[in-house]
């Protein structure tokens, strides 16, 4: 024989509590600070361009990540002006890939020769 569970009701009080708990909502997993968002631009300005242009080929490294962050403009923009300055004979290239961007250096940038101190 299987007796049935007598089941306590619970006071408003009980219940409220209950309902008000932390284990009555969803868990937030997100706690942490979340990164700002960057608004990058689509379009470049023609006085950016020119500073940039002037810029460019002295510049050691230049990548997509570069480009990018020193015009605030997005990854297709900066592929884009990466491949003018290229045709242009600004940039010169360290390797070749349909796919890939590999990485560039200013024309007019030269490698500074350590010098021996004492001599």
């Amino acid at each position: 024989l299987k007796m049935a569970k007598v089941v306590q009701k619970k006071s408003k009080d009980a219940i409220s509590k209950a309902a008000n708990s932390k284990k009555g909502t969803k868990k937030k997993w997100s706690k942490g600070d979340r990164k700002a968002k960057i608004n990058n631009n689509v379009f470049i300005d023609e006085a950016a361009f020119k500073g940039f242009a002037k810029k460019v080929g002295t510049m050691r490294l230049v990548t997509i990540a570069t480009v990018s962050s020193s015009l605030h403009c997005n990854a297709s923009l900066a592929r884009k002006l990466i491949r003018h300055f290229l045709a242009e004979g600004s940039l010169i290239s360290f390797g070749e890939s349909n796919r890939h961007l590999y990485l560039y250096r200013g024309a007019k940038w030269v490698r500074k020769e350590k010098t021996e101190e004492g001599e």
